[in-house]
């Protein structure tokens, strides 16, 4: 430990005596009759020292004192530590200060200082991220003289270099690891969330859609079913217009649709099933004759000569 206070003296007028001389890297504080603090610059000669009468003078070392010391500074969220090496620079500033505060022990102090105020910027960056972190602690405290206020003493220069312990890397790794599955499983579930709602959209269009959107996915899934696709849909048509075929006949047989009484759209649908039912249907007006009286071959169809049924 290095005292900042080298040596006390005790001055009187009588017997007369030389004033005492501040040598290199020293300077002198005396305390006055009325007990005042002062450090004249230049000092005071033996005339003024006899004439003034200080009582004391603290002879207070001014010289550049290095200091260093390893600790563990937060990284982001506190829950991890760089460990530091701190190495720096300190002197003081004010022997007023250091005389009325008698300081004795300015490397601990500077100490306290820096542990205080260095986790406010590391805690900034991440903890794989020692370099950034001391570069910012260099660029924020270590390029400017840090005042210990109320105390005297003042860092000159200031070095702190940072590392991930040995013991915590492979610690720090599964950490990293465990938290890289986590994201992937997250983005897994999101994925398969939105492929479920795709799959769930596709199922809503064909249910929504009918044969032909579900044959258009059956093709789509297994393009080798095309045939057997297409003679599926074909079929389906022929029987929808069978269906229709026969709803028509039987209301034409039943006389419930009359062309007369219909308006036009209706009318021209209704003759379009006449000429689709052919020969099965009469003549307008005339109920039309069931698909299972069509006439044997050779035997000419009633109405073939010209005249109507009797």
């Amino acid at each position: 430990m290095i005292r900042p206070i080298l040596q006390t003296l005790e001055l009187k007028r009588l017997p007369f005596a030389r004033r005492p001389i501040a040598q290199p890297g020293t300077i002198l504080v005396f305390q006055m009759p009325d007990n005042q603090l002062i450090a004249p610059q230049p000092p005071y000669t033996t005339g003024e020292t006899w004439w003034k009468g200080p009582k004391l003078a603290y002879v207070v070392d001014n010289r550049p004192h290095g200091g260093d010391f390893t600790c563990q500074l937060p990284a982001a969220g506190d829950a991890l530590f760089f460990e530091a090496t701190v190495r720096f620079t300190w002197r003081v500033s004010d022997p007023v200060e250091v005389v009325r505060e008698l300081i004795e022990d300015p490397e601990a102090e500077c100490r306290t200082y820096l542990l205080t105020n260095l986790p406010t910027i590391t805690r900034r960056h991440q903890y794989n991220e020692p370099a950034a972190a001391e570069s910012d602690v260099q660029r924020t405290v270590g390029q400017r003289p840090l005042s210990l206020s109320g105390r005297g003493i003042r860092i000159e220069a200031l070095h702190v270099g940072l590392k991930i312990p040995e013991a915590r890397i492979s610690t720090f790794q599964d950490l990293q690891s465990a938290q890289h599955e986590q994201q992937l499983a997250m983005l897994k579930t999101m994925h398969e969330q939105q492929i479920q709602a795709l799959k769930q959209d596709r199922m809503n269009a064909i249910v929504t859609g009918g044969p032909q959107a579900l044959y258009a996915f059956v093709l789509e899934q297994d393009p080798a079913r095309g045939l057997e696709i297409v003679t599926q849909m074909q079929g389906l048509a022929d029987l929808e217009k069978q269906r229709a075929i026969e709803a028509i006949k039987v209301l034409i047989d039943g006389d419930e649709i009359r062309a007369g009484e219909l308006d036009g759209a209706v009318a021209a649908a209704v003759e379009g099933f006449r000429n689709i039912l052919g020969q099965y249907a009469g003549p307008s007006g005339a109920p039309a004759k069931a698909i299972t009286d069509t006439p044997a071959a050779g035997t000419p169809a009633a109405g073939s000569d010209g005249t109507g049924p009797s």
